[in-house]
């Protein structure tokens, strides 16, 4: 009988020494997974910080380019419309049976959105010099059903 007891205390160890290693097993394994989807998240996040780094130096560069040939007497004008010309084209990309009209409405409801911020960015001197009449005449008069 003592036997017994011993074969079967011995089986109930190994047994439960066999399901605490596996277990420990399952749980390495898990944690593993866990420190590998943080790494992986974390060069994610260093990669989409640099390409949008990247897109919005690009976009600040291109703004600026447009800027400095814009201030050009004369020559300014005519790029300022080869801009235009440009932007519209690819809207009509987009909306082939839209009119310029309709892209005049949807850009200037769109840049009166961001207006603020833009009168913001300028020196105080100069944004309060400019009146509001000239801000409401740059944005056209739109009928909603348009949009």
């Amino acid at each position: 009988m003592l036997k017994i007891i011993s074969v079967l205390i011995l089986i109930s160890f190994s047994a439960g020494s066999f399901f605490v290693g596996q277990k420990y097993h399952a749980l390495s394994i898990v944690t593993e997974g866990l420190i590998s989807i943080a790494e992986h998240r974390a060069i994610l996040s260093k990669e989409v910080a640099a390409a949008t780094l990247k897109t919005k130096t690009r976009t600040k560069a291109i703004a600026r380019m447009k800027r400095a040939l814009v201030a050009i007497p004369i020559v300014g004008i005519g790029i300022a419309g080869y801009f235009e010309k440009t932007d519209f084209d690819e809207w009509k990309v987009d909306h082939p049976n839209g009119e310029f009209s309709e892209y005049t409405c949807e850009i200037g409801n769109a840049s009166a959105k961001y207006m603020d911020e833009v009168l913001q960015e300028l020196p105080e001197y100069l944004a309060t010099k400019i009146p509001d009449s000239v801000i409401m005449e740059l944005v056209p008069k739109c009928q909603t059903d348009n949009l």
